[in-house]
């Protein structure tokens, strides 16, 4: 292989790792919004997820992708995301979920 190619090959892994990055802080950054939009706090968040503040720390910070179904069931409407827009939070979530080329299949 031409050196070439292989730099070729290591941008695109580069950039594929900034996506997969990139996605996952963008709903963790909305969650936030969101949530402060809404005049919530995390021990609220929780309590409608049935879950640890840590929990909730989590999705908001990134160290762990969203659930689909606590995003969908629990999340947008108690965030009142207008149900038009939930399609894309729930791509997002789909999206970050997807394991990458350095976590293997």
């Amino acid at each position: 292989m031409s050196l070439w190619l292989t730099r070729r090959a290591a941008a695109e892994k580069r950039r594929q790792l900034r996506a997969y990055f990139l996605r996952r802080r963008w709903l963790a950054f909305d969650l936030v919004r969101l949530r402060k939009e809404a005049g919530l706090d995390q021990n609220d968040v929780a309590k409608a997820l049935r879950c640890t503040v840590a929990k909730v720390s989590y999705y908001e910070t990134s160290e762990r992708p969203v659930a689909l179904r606590d995003l969908d069931e629990v999340l947008l409407p108690l965030h009142n995301v207008p149900e038009d827009r939930w399609d894309d939070y729930l791509r997002a979530a789909r999206n970050a979920r997807q394991k990458g080329w350095w976590e293997g299949s």
